[in-house]
């Protein structure tokens, strides 16, 4: 039978009218209050007016944009000749090298994976995450190398990256990784992704002018193979150089750092200066030249605090972060090189041969935002900032530290002489000459 079953009533909908206004009977009074955090006072703790946002996916960005050409602005040459089946899948490898994981790379050997990372380097594929997949198992190679020699893409980026790598890096050296980290990435990230280069690299680190809050900065402290540090035209304070200060005494905190900037830092004092030269402990004792636009008093034979002394070498504050490595160990090396029972690998000889096997893992932040892979400007921008950096902005004061036995009477220019009272092998100088080659690859 038709019709509505028994019991069946049919619900009535009334169209609400336009000029509908809930009162408050209508109003869910179970409904949770939200409070008014603009009206909560910074003393009571519960609103904190800041907040932190995800940053870019750094590791992941590869270094030049995606544009018509294809995959990071790659021209394919034309075809003249019909190409191996090996160079046809290491090509097609290295254009999907961001879809494998790290795992897959460590178990194929360098013999099938060097053609896969030459292409990365031709086509541009090789973001800082998959410089260490490679890097972490095959940085030993002696046909591995952490840039390309030569420019093959005309992408606007590549040709600002290259020009960039060519003017900043070590002649000859394939060790010499150079990276830039763009402004919207935080110190701890970049502290995470060097984690999987620690057994394999010497962190070089530029934060000129960056700007960061406290807590990021402290950071800084967490790097494990940090070897030179640049904090110029920052706002740290003594604060901030007293817990360097007290990191460096401890085992596994940054022991290894050689070289610190602290150019126009104007909340840095004098007394933040000579607490990085009052370190006492010597087995953990590695810091060996710092700058600063602040001038200590010296006696009579160039010493300003104990085993420090200022050097008159303008030529060593104009020189980039790396080269100015270089250059302190050629130059200064019988100050810094102590006994070979030191057990201090950074001021001992054994340091210098040791070196040759790491690869220099150059990153320096840049005063640019990057928020997407197809932002060209701002990749552009970055690395010409990179290219134009100048690290002689305001004269600065060098000083080198003497771990030799200091004889107050004696000036710096007889210090660097041998004499019969303090003789210096000629083992040990002939060692150090050719091992710093050796250490960048020369």
């Amino acid at each position: 039978m038709g019709g509505r079953p028994r019991g069946f009533m049919r619900k009535r909908f009334r169209r609400i009218p336009k000029n509908f206004r809930p009162t408050k009977s209508r109003i869910d009074r179970k409904s949770p209050i939200v409070p008014n955090l603009a009206a909560v006072q910074g003393s009571n703790g519960l609103f904190q007016d800041s907040s932190e946002i995800a940053t870019f996916d750094w590791p992941r960005l590869a270094p030049t944009s995606y544009d018509y050409r294809g995959p990071c602005g790659v021209l394919e040459p034309k075809l003249v000749s019909l190409k191996s089946l090996k160079a046809i899948c290491a090509n097609k490898v290295a254009r999907n090298i961001e879809f494998i994981a790290s795992s897959s790379i460590h178990e194929i050997p360098w013999s099938a994976l060097s053609e896969v990372w030459k292409q990365c380097l031709k086509l541009n594929t090789d973001s800082p995450r998959v410089f260490s997949m490679f890097a972490q198992k095959f940085y030993k190679q002696k046909d591995f190398k952490c840039h390309n020699q030569k420019l093959k893409s005309n992408n606007e980026v590549a040709k600002i990256r290259h020009e960039a790598i060519e003017y900043h890096k070590l002649p000859n050296s394939r060790k010499h990784r150079i990276e830039i980290v763009y402004s919207n990435v935080r110190i701890r990230d970049t502290v995470s992704y060097s984690f999987k280069l620690e057994t394999c690299s010497w962190i070089i680190l530029d934060l000129t002018s960056f700007k960061a809050s406290k807590d990021d900065m402290l950071s800084v402290l967490n790097f494990q193979n940090l070897v030179c540090l640049d904090l110029s035209y920052s706002a740290i304070d003594d604060s901030f150089v007293y817990s360097l200060a007290s990191s460096i005494l401890r085992e596994g905190k940054l022991s290894k750092l050689t070289i610190i900037r602290l150019v126009n830092c104007k909340n840095v004092t004098i007394d933040g200066i000579k607490s990085l030269m009052n370190i006492k402990n010597r087995a953990s004792f590695s810091l060996s030249c710092i700058e600063s636009d602040l001038e200590l008093n010296k006696d009579n034979s160039s010493y300003v605090h104990d085993n420090w002394f200022v050097t008159s070498d303008n030529h060593m504050s104009s020189l980039p972060l790396t080269l100015k490595l270089q250059y302190l160990f050629k130059n200064y090396g019988p100050h810094i090189l102590a006994e070979s029972s030191s057990k201090d690998i950074t001021t001992n000889p054994v340091y210098l041969s040791w070196s040759k096997d790491f690869i220099l893992l150059d990153l320096s932040y840049v005063d640019v935002a990057l928020d997407s892979q197809f932002n060209t400007d701002a990749m552009v921008s970055g690395w010409t900032k990179r290219k134009n950096a100048n690290h002689n902005s305001k004269p600065c004061f060098t000083y080198v530290v003497d771990n030799r036995t200091r004889v107050k009477s004696e000036p710096l220019s007889q210090l660097a002489r041998p004499s019969s009272s303090r003789h210096v092998p000629k083992i040990q100088r002939n060692r150090i000459k050719s091992d710093v080659k050796s250490f960048f690859d020369l």
